[in-house]
């Protein structure tokens, strides 16, 4: 979905974040929690990879065995995850705040800031792991 699909879809009318807002029950403090969970589960193996692959390319140097070549490329991605995954982390608490004290803030613009953000912490996390495998069955 992109942002022209969502202004689409919604027109200029802001975008009701809580479920109880939008017709439904519960609030959105319960998928709140999810998403932030999430998060931190992708920061967390980012995080793991590149200490991972720094412990990789360590041995090798311990034991005067060249590095696999282009080992550069997994950790930008998963440096990319973490800093996607800080950005969607913060990003969703501030605007869940602001749409608390003021529910027409929550525009198109905003919900399609938040879906690709949490979609590309996901890409970021496969990406890293699929040029990974590759270097490591290509070698």
């Amino acid at each position: 979905m992109t942002y022209r699909d969502i202004k689409r879809a919604y027109k200029s009318s802001p975008i009701a974040l809580d479920p109880e807002d939008a017709g439904g029950k519960g609030t959105f403090d319960r998928h709140h929690k999810n998403y932030l969970e999430i998060a931190k589960l992708v920061i967390g193996l980012s995080s793991a990879s590149i200490g991972a692959i720094a412990l990789l390319m360590q041995d090798a140097a311990k034991n005067s065995r060249p590095p696999l070549p282009h080992l550069d490329w997994p950790l930008v991605w998963f440096a990319m995850a973490i800093v996607d995954g800080v950005l969607f982390v913060g990003l969703m608490s501030w605007r869940y705040e602001v749409y608390c004290h003021q529910p027409k803030s929550y525009t198109p613009m905003w919900y399609a800031t938040m879906v690709a953000l949490g979609f590309s912490l996901l890409v970021m996390l496969a990406g890293g792991y699929a040029i990974f495998a590759g270097l490591l069955l290509h070698s």
